[in-house]
């Protein structure tokens, strides 16, 4: 029976440790602020006005501090959520273009362009943004080259050697006909879909890639 492994993926580290200490603040502040309470009659005799009012001060500041970490540590949290969404966007497509991409989710182009730099800073993966055609895609795409042996019109011989994904085609240097990209797209679905494949069999045998 394969083992299905579920690979984390943790943007950030500040929101969770924000998000954890403000629940402890507000444990603490509850418990203080009950004990406060149960013996508010004692300490108003107790203490002087000037005690009283340094009491209430470190209570004001015990009240915020639960607030003031758990609001930063859900807005690094959403934030995270955004990077997430493109993230396994362009982990199930490899290539997408920018523009598609903000279309589609709503995100703006500068939030995609931060979430990628976030995204390869965790070393597992890494994308491309090819600003002449808009396109960002995964790295192994680059890698990838394909042969382009003779010219569709003239039939004279090329040799040109050129990655799967360019901003543009080459043309023949003979007859200066734009050379034809169907053949290298097919090449490149069929690397995207070795890719994928790889990555399915990857994650269903509990091993990440």
């Amino acid at each position: 029976m394969l083992r299905v492994m579920t690979v984390n993926k943790n943007i950030f580290v500040a929101d969770d440790i924000l998000i954890k200490t403000g629940y402890l603040f507000l444990v603490l502040t509850i418990f203080a602020g009950t004990i406060a309470w149960n013996l508010r009659h004692d300490l108003a005799a107790a203490l002087t006005p000037w005690e009283a009012w340094l009491f209430i001060l470190i209570a004001g500041i015990l009240g915020i501090m639960p607030v003031t970490f758990l609001t930063a540590g859900y807005r690094i949290k959403n934030q995270e959520k955004t990077y997430l969404t493109i993230w396994n966007i362009l982990e199930n497509t490899l290539e997408v273009s920018i523009d598609d991409l903000a279309n589609n989710t709503g995100i703006r182009k500068e939030t995609i362009l931060k979430a990628l730099h976030e995204i390869n800073r965790r070393g597992r993966v890494f994308f491309i943004f090819d600003r002449p055609s808009g396109l960002i895609f995964d790295g192994r795409l680059k890698s990838q080259t394909v042969a382009i042996n003779t010219c569709p019109a003239c039939k004279h011989t090329l040799g040109y050697t050129i990655p799967l994904v360019v901003s543009k085609l080459p043309i023949c240097k003979y007859c200066g006909t734009d050379l034809d990209a169907s053949h290298i797209n097919r090449l490149k679905q069929e690397k995207i879909r070795s890719i994928l494949a790889s990555k399915a069999s990857s994650e269903a045998s509990g091993w990440p890639l």
